[in-house]
């Protein structure tokens, strides 16, 4: 439950922070983080994203409360606005790079298709997995083919 205060108190702290007042921003964040964290989530989906976000709206907070107006709607609106606007940048970063490692999946997979022939050479063939070491693909390790045995029913 907020207190009938509470709007007042968070100009109040933005008003500090906008001094530099770092001990504003610390009562500021324990006020505010609940609340901007579940909306940072409803935005990303995930915790460690939700994490991010709030850390970075905490430092644009930071960096631009002198821009804050009391005009402009309550104060945790204008977090909330923060909010969104750093959700949006880290997922257009994510979606940037997911988009660079698509162009790039793709350019593999056309290039020996252009020439007509797959290089074998070390630079086109695939990185040897961890898990197989140098076994052809499907051969079961000897420790996993062990474990595999024991959780087997005797017939």
């Amino acid at each position: 439950m907020t207190h009938t205060n509470e709007p007042h108190r968070l100009i109040h702290l933005l008003e500090r922070i906008a001094q530099g007042e770092r001990p504003a921003l610390n009562e500021l964040h324990d006020a505010t983080a609940n609340r901007l964290y579940v909306l940072a989530l409803m935005l990303v989906a995930t915790p460690p994203w939700a994490e991010q976000v709030l850390q970075a709206c905490y430092v644009r907070v930071w960096q631009q409360a002198r821009h804050y107006r009391r005009s402009t709607g309550p104060a945790i609106d204008w977090m909330a606005m923060l909010l969104r606007q750093c959700a949006q940048h880290l997922l257009q970063g994510r979606a940037g790079e997911q988009a660079r490692q698509a162009q790039a999946l793709a350019q593999l997979l056309e290039a020996p298709h252009e020439s007509g022939t797959a290089s074998t050479t070390a630079e086109s063939r695939p990185p040897a997995s961890t898990s197989t070491g140098s076994r052809p693909e499907g051969k079961t390790p000897p420790k996993r083919a062990h474990r595999l045995r024991l959780s087997r029913r005797p017939t």
